[in-house]
Protein backbone atom coordinates (compact mmCIF):
# COMPACT_ATOMS: atom_id res chain seq x y z
CA UNK A 1 0.00 0.00 0.00
CA UNK A 2 1.20 3.48 -1.05
CA UNK A 3 1.65 5.28 2.41
CA UNK A 4 2.34 9.29 2.94
CA UNK A 5 3.48 10.87 5.81
CA UNK A 6 2.81 14.49 5.69
CA UNK A 7 6.22 16.30 7.22
CA UNK A 8 4.63 19.81 8.38
CA UNK A 9 0.68 21.12 6.94
CA UNK A 10 0.54 24.63 8.27
CA UNK A 11 1.94 27.91 6.44
CA UNK A 12 0.32 30.48 8.67
CA UNK A 13 -2.38 32.26 5.80
CA UNK A 14 -1.32 28.70 3.89
CA UNK A 15 -2.61 26.76 6.36
CA UNK A 16 -5.77 25.35 5.48
CA UNK A 17 -5.16 25.23 2.10
CA UNK A 18 -1.54 23.06 3.17
CA UNK A 19 -3.34 20.82 5.09
CA UNK A 20 -6.08 19.74 2.57
CA UNK A 21 -3.86 19.63 -0.09
CA UNK A 22 -1.42 17.09 1.69
CA UNK A 23 -4.26 15.00 2.75
CA UNK A 24 -5.00 14.60 -1.41
CA UNK A 25 -1.72 13.05 -1.86
CA UNK A 26 -2.38 11.04 1.16
CA UNK A 27 -5.72 10.22 0.58
CA UNK A 28 -5.04 9.01 -2.26
CA UNK A 29 -2.46 6.75 -1.10
CA UNK A 30 -4.97 4.63 0.56
CA UNK A 31 -6.56 3.17 -2.89
CA UNK A 32 -2.87 2.14 -4.05
CA UNK A 33 -1.89 -1.98 -3.75
CA UNK A 34 1.54 -2.65 -5.06
CA UNK A 35 3.61 -5.59 -4.10
CA UNK A 36 6.73 -5.43 -1.23
CA UNK A 37 9.25 -4.96 -4.48
CA UNK A 38 7.28 -2.52 -6.18
CA UNK A 39 7.58 1.06 -5.51
CA UNK A 40 6.29 2.24 -3.11
CA UNK A 41 7.63 0.12 -0.44
CA UNK A 42 7.79 2.88 2.96
CA UNK A 43 6.42 5.72 3.56
CA UNK A 44 6.54 8.76 1.15
CA UNK A 45 7.22 12.37 2.67
CA UNK A 46 5.26 15.24 1.59
CA UNK A 47 7.45 18.47 3.05
CA UNK A 48 6.01 21.70 3.72
CA UNK A 49 8.75 24.37 4.74
CA UNK A 50 6.34 26.42 7.41
CA UNK A 51 5.62 25.46 10.61
CA UNK A 52 2.11 25.01 12.70
CA UNK A 53 -0.17 27.67 14.10
CA UNK A 54 -3.33 27.98 11.67
CA UNK A 55 -6.41 26.40 11.20
CA UNK A 56 -6.74 22.87 11.01
CA UNK A 57 -9.09 21.56 8.05
CA UNK A 58 -11.55 18.37 9.00
CA UNK A 59 -10.77 16.61 6.01
CA UNK A 60 -7.12 16.41 7.67
CA UNK A 61 -8.17 15.20 10.86
CA UNK A 62 -10.14 12.48 8.93
CA UNK A 63 -6.47 11.18 8.34
CA UNK A 64 -5.50 9.66 11.53
CA UNK A 65 -3.04 7.48 10.24
CA UNK A 66 -1.27 10.88 8.95
CA UNK A 67 2.18 11.55 10.92
CA UNK A 68 2.27 15.64 11.03
CA UNK A 69 5.55 17.04 11.17
CA UNK A 70 7.56 20.33 9.84
CA UNK A 71 10.11 21.77 8.66
CA UNK A 72 9.36 25.61 8.81
CA UNK A 73 11.64 28.50 7.98
CA UNK A 74 13.31 30.83 5.98
CA UNK A 75 10.32 31.68 3.97
CA UNK A 76 9.48 28.22 3.44
CA UNK A 77 13.35 27.61 1.93
CA UNK A 78 13.94 25.37 5.17
CA UNK A 79 11.82 22.73 3.46
CA UNK A 80 12.64 23.36 -0.71
CA UNK A 81 16.06 22.91 0.03
CA UNK A 82 15.75 19.24 2.26
CA UNK A 83 13.72 18.33 -0.53
CA UNK A 84 16.10 19.53 -3.32
CA UNK A 85 19.27 17.54 -1.49
CA UNK A 86 16.71 14.44 -0.98
CA UNK A 87 17.56 11.35 -2.72
CA UNK A 88 15.52 11.43 -6.41
CA UNK A 89 13.21 8.56 -5.40
CA UNK A 90 10.09 8.86 -4.65
CA UNK A 91 10.16 8.94 -0.95
CA UNK A 92 10.49 12.57 -0.76
CA UNK A 93 7.86 15.29 -2.34
CA UNK A 94 7.03 19.01 -1.89
CA UNK A 95 4.09 20.55 -1.29
CA UNK A 96 5.04 23.83 -2.73
CA UNK A 97 3.09 27.59 -2.94
CA UNK A 98 4.00 30.21 -5.28
CA UNK A 99 6.46 31.93 -2.77
CA UNK A 100 8.97 29.03 -2.44
CA UNK A 101 9.63 28.11 -6.27
CA UNK A 102 8.12 31.54 -8.34
CA UNK A 103 9.35 34.57 -5.70
CA UNK A 104 12.25 33.39 -3.40
CA UNK A 105 14.71 32.66 -6.10
CA UNK A 106 13.96 36.47 -7.03
CA UNK A 107 13.74 38.09 -3.71
CA UNK A 108 16.93 35.93 -2.06
CA UNK A 109 20.45 36.93 -3.12
CA UNK A 110 21.87 34.06 -2.05
CA UNK A 111 18.78 31.01 -1.44
CA UNK A 112 20.43 27.48 -1.46
CA UNK A 113 18.64 25.70 -4.16
CA UNK A 114 17.64 26.46 -7.58
CA UNK A 115 13.89 26.32 -7.99
CA UNK A 116 14.02 25.23 -11.88
CA UNK A 117 17.15 22.86 -11.45
CA UNK A 118 16.42 21.07 -8.34
CA UNK A 119 13.05 20.13 -9.07
CA UNK A 120 10.66 17.65 -11.08
CA UNK A 121 7.13 19.03 -11.63
CA UNK A 122 4.31 16.59 -10.19
CA UNK A 123 1.34 18.09 -10.61
CA UNK A 124 -0.66 21.28 -9.62
CA UNK A 125 -3.40 20.82 -7.72
CA UNK A 126 -4.84 24.42 -8.00
CA UNK A 127 -4.61 28.18 -7.21
CA UNK A 128 -5.86 30.07 -4.07
CA UNK A 129 -7.00 33.89 -5.30
CA UNK A 130 -5.51 36.85 -4.20
CA UNK A 131 -7.80 39.53 -2.95
CA UNK A 132 -7.47 42.99 -2.41
CA UNK A 133 -9.03 44.87 1.10
CA UNK A 134 -9.87 47.25 2.59
CA UNK A 135 -11.32 48.85 5.54
CA UNK A 136 -15.13 49.14 5.51
CA UNK A 137 -14.89 53.06 6.05
CA UNK A 138 -12.55 52.89 2.84
CA UNK A 139 -14.37 55.32 -0.27
CA UNK A 140 -13.09 52.32 -2.25
CA UNK A 141 -15.57 50.13 -3.07
CA UNK A 142 -13.66 49.31 -6.16
CA UNK A 143 -9.98 48.32 -7.62
CA UNK A 144 -10.24 51.05 -10.10
CA UNK A 145 -12.04 53.52 -7.18
CA UNK A 146 -9.02 52.64 -5.47
CA UNK A 147 -6.62 53.84 -7.90
CA UNK A 148 -7.73 57.24 -8.14
CA UNK A 149 -7.82 57.00 -4.26
CA UNK A 150 -4.12 56.21 -4.03
CA UNK A 151 -2.95 58.64 -7.46
CA UNK A 152 -4.59 61.38 -5.48
CA UNK A 153 -2.30 60.92 -2.84
CA UNK A 154 0.83 59.84 -4.18
CA UNK A 155 3.00 58.09 -1.09
CA UNK A 156 0.48 59.00 1.35
CA UNK A 157 -1.36 55.29 1.65
CA UNK A 158 -0.02 52.21 3.22
CA UNK A 159 -0.19 48.80 2.59
CA UNK A 160 0.19 45.84 4.61
CA UNK A 161 1.92 42.32 4.14
CA UNK A 162 2.82 39.25 5.93
CA UNK A 163 7.04 39.93 5.05
CA UNK A 164 9.23 41.65 2.75
CA UNK A 165 9.50 39.57 -0.50
CA UNK A 166 6.19 37.65 0.59
CA UNK A 167 3.43 36.73 -2.25
CA UNK A 168 1.03 39.36 -0.55
CA UNK A 169 4.15 41.94 -1.13
CA UNK A 170 4.90 40.97 -4.56
CA UNK A 171 1.19 41.03 -5.52
CA UNK A 172 0.32 44.73 -4.42
CA UNK A 173 3.71 45.34 -6.37
CA UNK A 174 2.42 44.00 -9.28
CA UNK A 175 -0.81 46.34 -8.70
CA UNK A 176 0.99 49.44 -8.24
CA UNK A 177 3.32 48.65 -11.53
CA UNK A 178 0.65 48.42 -13.12
CA UNK A 179 -1.22 51.34 -12.36
CA UNK A 180 1.76 53.35 -11.15
CA UNK A 181 0.87 53.71 -7.89
CA UNK A 182 2.97 55.10 -4.81
CA UNK A 183 2.36 53.71 -1.22
CA UNK A 184 4.11 52.97 1.39
CA UNK A 185 5.28 49.58 2.42
CA UNK A 186 3.94 48.56 5.99
CA UNK A 187 5.44 44.69 6.18
CA UNK A 188 4.04 42.66 9.08
CA UNK A 189 5.12 38.73 10.79
CA UNK A 190 2.20 37.20 9.07
CA UNK A 191 -1.08 37.69 7.85
CA UNK A 192 -3.33 37.69 10.95
CA UNK A 193 -1.25 40.65 12.28
CA UNK A 194 -0.81 42.09 8.94
CA UNK A 195 -5.24 42.15 8.26
CA UNK A 196 -5.67 43.11 11.96
CA UNK A 197 -3.65 46.34 10.75
CA UNK A 198 -6.62 46.46 8.23
CA UNK A 199 -9.56 46.16 10.55
CA UNK A 200 -8.48 48.71 13.14
CA UNK A 201 -7.99 51.27 10.28
CA UNK A 202 -4.18 51.33 10.58
CA UNK A 203 -3.27 50.69 6.96
CA UNK A 204 -5.20 51.53 3.82
CA UNK A 205 -4.82 47.90 1.94
CA UNK A 206 -3.70 44.52 1.63
CA UNK A 207 -3.27 41.66 -1.00
CA UNK A 208 -3.86 38.96 1.03
CA UNK A 209 -5.46 35.34 0.07
CA UNK A 210 -9.16 34.65 -0.24
CA UNK A 211 -9.50 31.99 2.51
CA UNK A 212 -7.85 34.78 4.94
CA UNK A 213 -9.83 37.91 3.89
CA UNK A 214 -13.56 36.32 2.86
CA UNK A 215 -14.57 35.57 6.98
CA UNK A 216 -13.09 39.28 7.51
CA UNK A 217 -15.50 40.28 4.65
CA UNK A 218 -18.30 38.37 5.53
CA UNK A 219 -18.32 39.86 9.35
CA UNK A 220 -17.86 43.56 8.12
CA UNK A 221 -14.35 43.79 9.08
CA UNK A 222 -12.92 44.17 6.06
CA UNK A 223 -13.75 45.03 2.44
CA UNK A 224 -13.23 42.76 -0.50
CA UNK A 225 -12.70 44.99 -3.53
CA UNK A 226 -11.17 42.91 -6.04
CA UNK A 227 -9.98 39.28 -6.34
CA UNK A 228 -7.69 37.63 -9.32
CA UNK A 229 -9.44 36.43 -12.20
CA UNK A 230 -8.88 32.54 -12.03
CA UNK A 231 -11.33 29.98 -12.92
CA UNK A 232 -13.42 29.95 -9.62
CA UNK A 233 -15.49 26.88 -8.37
CA UNK A 234 -18.51 25.99 -8.73
CA UNK A 235 -20.60 27.20 -6.41
CA UNK A 236 -18.04 30.00 -5.24
CA UNK A 237 -19.03 33.44 -3.87
CA UNK A 238 -18.88 36.29 -6.80
CA UNK A 239 -16.38 39.36 -6.35
CA UNK A 240 -15.48 41.72 -8.84
CA UNK A 241 -11.98 40.75 -10.77
CA UNK A 242 -12.03 44.16 -12.92
CA UNK A 243 -8.58 45.93 -12.56
CA UNK A 244 -6.86 43.17 -10.77
CA UNK A 245 -3.54 41.61 -11.87
CA UNK A 246 -4.10 38.43 -13.71
CA UNK A 247 -1.30 36.25 -12.32
CA UNK A 248 -1.04 36.96 -9.03
CA UNK A 249 -3.09 33.85 -6.98
CA UNK A 250 -1.20 31.79 -4.98
CA UNK A 251 -0.88 28.49 -6.57
CA UNK A 252 0.08 25.31 -5.08
CA UNK A 253 1.74 22.06 -6.45
CA UNK A 254 3.62 18.54 -5.68
CA UNK A 255 7.26 18.47 -6.70
CA UNK A 256 10.00 15.87 -6.26
CA UNK A 257 13.66 16.40 -6.37
CA UNK A 258 15.38 16.58 -9.84
CA UNK A 259 16.00 13.04 -11.49
CA UNK A 260 13.34 11.33 -10.26
CA UNK A 261 12.32 8.34 -12.68
CA UNK A 262 9.74 9.38 -15.22
CA UNK A 263 7.39 6.26 -14.06
CA UNK A 264 7.33 7.53 -10.34
CA UNK A 265 6.43 10.83 -11.64
CA UNK A 266 4.00 9.66 -13.99
CA UNK A 267 2.24 6.90 -11.25
CA UNK A 268 2.38 9.78 -8.38
CA UNK A 269 0.50 12.30 -11.27
CA UNK A 270 -2.32 9.95 -12.07
CA UNK A 271 -3.07 9.20 -8.36
CA UNK A 272 -3.22 12.60 -7.67
CA UNK A 273 -5.24 13.11 -10.83
CA UNK A 274 -7.57 10.05 -10.18
CA UNK A 275 -8.49 12.11 -6.45
CA UNK A 276 -8.38 15.78 -7.35
CA UNK A 277 -11.33 14.49 -10.12
CA UNK A 278 -13.15 13.34 -7.11
CA UNK A 279 -16.37 15.67 -6.56
CA UNK A 280 -16.61 15.54 -3.07
CA UNK A 281 -12.38 15.51 -3.28
CA UNK A 282 -12.55 19.23 -5.21
CA UNK A 283 -15.90 20.57 -2.80
CA UNK A 284 -13.43 19.72 0.14
CA UNK A 285 -10.73 21.88 -1.44
CA UNK A 286 -12.92 24.39 -2.23
CA UNK A 287 -14.36 24.87 1.53
CA UNK A 288 -11.07 25.20 2.17
CA UNK A 289 -10.37 28.20 -0.23
CA UNK A 290 -7.91 26.41 -2.58
CA UNK A 291 -9.61 26.32 -6.70
CA UNK A 292 -8.93 23.02 -7.67
CA UNK A 293 -7.72 22.88 -11.16
CA UNK A 294 -9.93 21.94 -13.94
CA UNK A 295 -7.59 19.12 -14.71
CA UNK A 296 -4.80 17.96 -12.80
CA UNK A 297 -1.83 18.48 -15.25
CA UNK A 298 0.70 16.29 -16.30
CA UNK A 299 4.44 17.23 -14.94
CA UNK A 300 4.99 18.60 -18.36
CA UNK A 301 2.00 20.62 -18.89
CA UNK A 302 3.09 21.67 -14.96
CA UNK A 303 6.62 22.58 -15.80
CA UNK A 304 6.25 24.86 -18.60
CA UNK A 305 3.40 26.82 -16.30
CA UNK A 306 6.46 27.27 -13.59
CA UNK A 307 8.40 28.31 -16.06
CA UNK A 308 5.65 31.33 -16.71
CA UNK A 309 5.39 31.90 -13.06
CA UNK A 310 9.25 32.20 -12.23
CA UNK A 311 9.47 34.83 -15.14
CA UNK A 312 6.25 37.31 -14.50
CA UNK A 313 6.35 36.97 -10.34
CA UNK A 314 10.25 37.52 -11.09
CA UNK A 315 9.61 40.32 -13.12
CA UNK A 316 7.90 42.22 -10.37
CA UNK A 317 10.24 41.69 -8.28
CA UNK A 318 13.36 42.96 -9.91
CA UNK A 319 10.94 45.97 -11.26
CA UNK A 320 10.27 46.75 -8.00
CA UNK A 321 13.73 46.20 -6.47
CA UNK A 322 12.78 43.91 -3.92
CA UNK A 323 15.78 42.35 -2.27
CA UNK A 324 16.59 40.36 0.76
CA UNK A 325 19.63 38.57 1.84
CA UNK A 326 18.76 35.32 3.71
CA UNK A 327 20.73 34.92 7.54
Amino acid sequence: MLRFQRVGDDMGIFGRWAVVASAVVAFSALSLTARAADYPDKVIKLVVGYPPGGGVDVMARVLSAVIVENKPGASGMIGAEFVAKAAPDGYTLILAPADTHSINPAVYTNIRYDAKKDFEPVALLGNLPMTLVVNPSSPAKTVDEFVKLVKAKPGQMTFASWGVGSSSHVAMETLMLDEKLEMLHVPFTGAAPAINAIVAGQVDAMMVTLPTSEPQDQAGKVRIIGVTPIQRAEGSPTYPTKGMPAHVSAWIGVLAPAKTPPDIMARLNREIAALVADPQVRAALAKAGLEPAAEVSNPADFGRFLATQYDLWGKTVREAKITVELK
